[in-house]
């Protein structure tokens, strides 16, 4: 009996995808992506105090605007809340 092309096509796409996915976690092992560090509030919202026009823009164009309205939202929340911390 023939092989279907099909089946065939399948276990050879998948045999070159578990080799990728074996290499990708021998090479990233032991490796947190998402290990970030946390800026302060206090700090963060002493830097968006000195943000200039022209830095708020440049910011807009590297994050959107959707990101920068959130950013926005929550320094002015967090200033109404201490004062000028």
């Amino acid at each position: 009996m023939k092989d279907n092309f099909f089946d065939n096509v399948l276990s050879k796409t998948l045999s070159r995808v578990d080799g990728a996915t074996d290499r990708l976690s021998k090479q990233f092992k032991n490796v947190k992506p998402f290990d970030k560090e946390v800026i302060p509030t206090k700090e963060l919202y002493s830097s968006y105090q000195m943000l200039t026009p022209e830095d708020m823009q440049g910011l807009v164009q590297q994050y959107g605007p959707e990101a920068m309205d959130d950013f926005i939202r929550e320094m002015e929340e967090y200033g109404g809340r201490y004062g000028n911390a």
